[in-house]
């Protein structure tokens, strides 16, 4: 090798050493090191001696580490630069010619549990399966149920975008970019129904391979996650030839930019009805969710529900504690609470929430700068600023699990809040707050209809509005305590 030119992208360094791409910088396992580790940076550098420069986190000896990054680099590449071609003439070759030197060893991809356990290992070229029995890997697929490729990443980026390929090279070469990708054991033509769950309420862009098996594959995608995903993309790559992957655009020179840009200005797919109708036993069970509860036993996550209450009984302070109970994953009562970030529109009188909050703040002793509750203060049509909301949660660490609308009457978009159709859509811009992300369970505090008794407490908007939402709590202060209902 050139000790004086440095050939590689932090793609191709990401893929030599085991690492990922991450901002202008490839963090990698340093030398003897396990594959988890990414105590080791490589940055580019042409300045810089050998062209690139070595940081590493673990205190290991730099030259050392310098050293271990030639070695595989060297091994994995020849870094003799080809002569200068246009980018469809350098796909078109890499399609037709051998990417596989005669005694290059064949290459293993090993699908993980969710734990990160061996369960499925994959060799190509031949397409071997094996599965893990423990201790060794036995010829033969597991018998268990099909896993994607990549799962602990793919868990480990919960509600993040997801890129679905053909391939576990594609993926890995994907991966590399720092994206979130996967794959499915078989190839083509195997993306099974029980992968759906795994790709609910996520974007999901699919990098179909360019020939007829790759058109027919994405479709297989499309039908079998469209109606679990938030939005379904097929992504067309520019200048692909025939039978080219994402593989063969990222070799003639696609970035990660580019294929970021493309991807979000594809048009979403529509959502349909399932491709039939009459489903067997197997398949109607198939998309079956254990309840996700916010609150054990009383809220689930993605459902919406209302919060009853006459002025004076309570409402706000209600919500306000579960908020804090639900950012601190304190029980509330004896109800388990799963920690998880609040996002509460305090529309009706944001200066009282402020009060109650900065008191609350003071009764359990928690500090309002650092707890994982988000406010939007004020009266805002939802309509407008339902896209900047998005957005905006889309930046927080992991999404909000629950949403708080207080009240129902504040963010009202209409003249008649007892008219079913202007209650209706009212209600189902409510739920449509469930597909922020992080797949919150949303909260709408309500006034009740007039003349209402502790016994018969409904929300106004008569029943499009409760037929709407997935259950209606009250909330009926006496002169004791609070008493909360489902």
């Amino acid at each position: 090798m050139n000790a004086h030119v440095f050939n590689f992208t932090p793609r191709e360094v990401a893929l030599a050493l085991g690492g990922e791409v991450t901002g202008n910088q490839v963090l990698a396992p340093g030398p003897n090191h396990s594959p988890k580790d990414r105590s080791l940076s490589i940055k580019i550098d042409p300045a810089a001696p050998g062209g690139f420069v070595v940081t590493s986190f673990a205190n290991d000896d730099p030259l050392a580490c310098k050293d271990y990054v030639r070695e595989r680099l060297g091994i994995r590449w020849e870094p003799t630069r080809r002569p200068l071609v246009d980018s469809i003439t350098r796909m078109a070759d890499r399609v037709r010619k051998p990417v596989a030197k005669a005694g290059t060893p064949p290459a293993e991809y090993v699908y993980k549990q969710a734990d990160g356990t061996n369960y499925l290992r994959v060799v190509r070229p031949g397409f071997y399966q094996s599965h893990w029995n423990g201790s060794a890997w036995v010829t033969g697929a597991p018998k268990g149920p099909k896993i994607p490729y990549r799962l602990p990443e793919l868990l480990e980026a919960e509600h993040e975008t997801v890129f679905v390929v053909e391939g576990e090279k594609d993926a890995d070469n994907v991966a590399a970019l720092g994206l979130t990708v996967t794959t499915n054991p078989g190839g083509a033509g195997k993306f099974t129904p029980e992968l759906a769950e795994y790709f609910r309420d996520r974007d999901v862009y699919i990098l179909p391979d360019n020939d007829e098996a790759g058109a027919k594959h994405a479709q297989q995608v499309v039908e079998t996650v469209l109606n679990v995903a938030r939005s379904v993309r097929i992504v067309t790559l520019p200048g692909l030839p025939d039978k080219g992957d994402v593989s063969d655009w990222l070799e003639a020179g696609g970035m990660v930019e580019k294929l970021v840009d493309i991807a979000r200005h594809t048009p979403e797919i529509e959502k349909t009805e399932a491709h039939h109708l009459v489903e067997t036993s197997a398949e109607f069970i198939a998309t079956f969710v254990p309840p996700d509860y916010a609150i054990d036993g009383l809220v689930q996550r993605r459902f919406c529900y209302s919060l009853t209450a006459p002025t004076g009984h309570g409402k706000t302070a209600v919500a306000l504690l579960i908020s804090a109970h639900k950012a601190l994953g304190l029980p509330l009562g004896n109800r388990d609470v799963e920690p998880g970030r609040v996002l509460y529109l305090a529309g009706e009188n944001p200066d009282d929430v402020r009060m109650r909050w900065i008191a609350l703040a003071d009764k359990m002793d928690f500090d309002p700068e650092t707890i994982g509750v988000h406010f939007v203060a004020g009266v805002k049509k939802l309509s407008e600023i339902a896209p900047r909301i998005r957005e905006e949660v889309q930046r927080i660490d992991g999404g909000v699990s629950l949403v708080v609308v207080d009240t129902s009457a504040a963010f009202f978009e209409g003249d008649e809040e007892n008219g079913n159709v202007q209650a209706g859509a009212h209600a189902r811009m409510m739920r449509s707050l469930v597909s922020l992300p992080g797949g919150p369970c949303v909260l709408v505090m309500c006034h009740p209809v007039k003349n209402a008794q502790q016994d018969s407490l409904l929300p106004r908007g008569g029943g499009a509005f409760i037929a709407e939402v997935d259950g209606n709590l009250t909330c009926w202060k006496t002169d004791i305590h609070w008493r909360l209902e489902c």
